[in-house]
């Protein structure tokens, strides 16, 4: 009764502040706490799929930095990694490093695969990773670590926290299917092979996702890349700095015996005049048949990644 003989005796405009001054305490206490961003992620439009070919598996690292134009939401290289095929951040105990709004501004949230470095300060050189790669960087269970990929979703804002990141392929695939033909029986320790003319020394820039070969750098080789055989052919993925190049040549080492030959590259796309070598995002095939009087390469294919077709080459034995 004593309620209801206060509200009786308010003018009609002090009850509605006092009841709109009520709604208002009641959002404040719901907007005002902590929202975390929640990160999903596929690659190229497929769940759960890395450029090596194999599912994501907990654990695996990405980085995630969010920023804001005209809010104060700002976290730099803060690590994530999948859990059941979701993403969840990195805590030690006693910590708390989940990436939340400070505000209802809008973010803009750039993520790379795989991690690098630490909490709160860019990977590598501010931001870019720099790398030489080796033979055992081409091993199957290295794979992963160079394949770098980077992806970036803006706009987002507390009251829709999801961050979906479409992640992009970021370097070069180049794919051997090496195939035994007249008069060629692979042993069954396999084969070895040498890979050279392209630039080895490349920089990864997690800041915009740009995977590029050192300008300043000289062709290498990639030397005695084991390969094991699978019935009558087998398949050796490599990944590479995407790079102009004309050719590259190819070594290949049977029971002794070398055979060469020479990889003709495609063309660039998008570049004028037309320019030949590896682009970023793109899968190359080549068919390697391997006869006892040389190689023969043909049906160069980009393919996985991106389609599109090639040329072909012959070699002879050394």
């Amino acid at each position: 009764m004593k309620t209801n003989s206060i509200l009786s005796n308010l003018t009609a405009p002090a009850l509605f502040i006092l009841l709109f001054a009520a709604c208002e305490s009641d959002n404040h206490a719901t907007d005002d706490g902590p929202v975390a961003a929640r990160i999903t992620s596929t690659i190229d439009g497929t769940a759960q799929t890395r450029a090596s070919e194999t599912a994501w598996t907990d654990g695996d690292p990405i980085g995630v930095s969010a920023t804001s134009t005209e809010g104060a939401t700002a976290y730099t290289n803060i690590q994530y990694t999948t859990t059941n095929n979701n993403f969840t951040v990195v805590n030690a105990p006693g910590e708390d490093n989940d990436i939340y709004f400070q505000d209802k501004k809008a973010v803009d949230f750039i993520a790379y695969y795989p991690y690098s470095g630490s909490n709160g300060t860019r990977p590598g050189t501010d931001g870019i990773i720099a790398k030489t790669l080796t033979p055992a960087d081409q091993a199957t269970a290295a794979l992963p670590l160079i394949d770098y990929l980077w992806s970036h979703a803006d706009g987002i804002t507390s009251a829709n926290p999801q961050v979906n990141f479409t992640f992009t392929h970021r370097m070069s695939r180049l794919k051997l299917n090496f195939v035994e033909g007249a008069g060629m029986a692979f042993p069954s320790s396999g084969l070895t092979y040498t890979l050279s003319g392209l630039k080895l020394a490349g920089t990864f820039n997690t800041l915009d996702g740009t995977a590029a070969a050192d300008a300043a750098a000289t062709a290498a080789k990639l030397e005695n890349i084991p390969v094991a055989v699978t019935a009558q052919n087998t398949l050796s993925p490599l990944i590479l700095w995407p790079q102009e190049a004309a050719t590259a040549s190819l070594s290949v080492t049977v029971s002794g015996i070398s055979y060469s030959a020479t990889l003709n590259l495609l063309d660039l796309p998008g570049i004028t005049p037309a320019t030949k070598g590896l682009a970023p995002g793109y899968s190359y095939v080549y068919n390697v048949k391997v006869h006892k009087t040389g190689l023969e390469i043909s049906e160069a294919k980009i393919t996985a990644w991106t389609t599109g077709t090639g040329g072909d080459a012959d070699a002879k034995e050394e």
